[in-house]
């Protein structure tokens, strides 16, 4: 193995990931509740440095920065797939997860809200972030198009890939129509509106964990990804039991990504 080889147990990774998203989630439940409880706007020093329903925090970082890693895998899963007519595929997914991780620091979706519900008389009800109005149609139209492409891959990543876009939709669109509907009566100060977002809100991190997590349990079965930072790109395509695959497709300094199979899955 070369020296500028470096390994990523997928399992811990992923279990890392769950953690620190259960832990940003509970920070900032426990933050709201005591600033609702304590009527203030900081707690301990702290404003909204945990609040998942605003932006410019930590929670805003962690699931753009999870969205480009999305993003990323996705790119990759295109360079490597072996069937042509599903790259195309990959790559739009990919873009899509560039756009939301934009989007997650610019809050560009949330702006088309005021103009449309002005429009449209909206003044309650399930729809009073009205941006839903433009982005469901749009995910069913993806949903339909995707339809074929998730019918021909092997059937644990698609049902990887559909548990993802599920519990995603769940919260980025489910939870937030339940939530327009309860602040348009409620407003946001009390607990049960700080509870919904948080829940919406760790749906849509969980969901993009859980595609990260499909997208490496595919791409690596045995469960270690090595990255290699010095190997040419001419080098032979197996070097210590592990299959090189290019990955310079996504824009990463490495050059090889190694996985384990099945020479040292046999091994007693």
């Amino acid at each position: 193995m070369s020296r500028n080889c470096v390994s990523l147990n997928v399992h811990r990774a992923i279990g890392w990931l769950y953690v620190i998203a259960a832990i940003l989630l509970c920070s900032g439940l426990l933050i709201e509740s005591l600033k609702l409880h304590w009527m203030t706007e900081r707690v301990f020093g702290i404003g909204n440095m945990f609040n998942v329903d605003e932006e410019d925090n930590i929670p805003t970082l962690f699931s753009a920065l999870n969205m480009l890693i999305a993003a990323m895998l996705l790119f990759l899963q295109a360079r490597l797939e072996s069937v042509a007519k599903n790259r195309p595929y990959w790559l739009g997914l990919g873009m899509i997860f560039v756009y939301l991780s934009l989007d997650e620091v610019l809050s560009l979706h949330e702006r088309l809200g005021p103009p449309l519900r002005a429009t449209l008389g909206i003044h309650d009800g399930f729809f009073y972030f009205a941006w839903l109005l433009v982005v469901l149609p749009l995910v069913a139209l993806l949903g339909l198009i995707y339809l074929r492409f998730l019918l021909r891959l092997p059937h644990g990543l698609a049902l990887g890939l559909v548990a993802a876009g599920v519990v995603f939709i769940g919260g980025a669109a489910g939870m937030e129509m339940l939530g327009g509907w309860y602040f348009s009566r409620h407003g946001v100060h009390n607990m049960t509106y700080i509870c919904a977002a948080t829940i919406e809100e760790g749906l849509e991190m969980y969901g993009v964990v859980l595609l990260i997590r499909a997208l490496l349990r595919y791409m690596a079965p045995k469960g270690i990804i090595r990255i290699d930072f010095g190997m040419p790109l001419t080098q032979a395509e197996t070097v210590a039991g592990c299959r090189l695959l290019p990955v310079s497709v996504v824009g990463l300094a490495a050059r090889r990504v190694c996985q384990r199979r099945d020479a040292l899955g046999r091994q007693p």
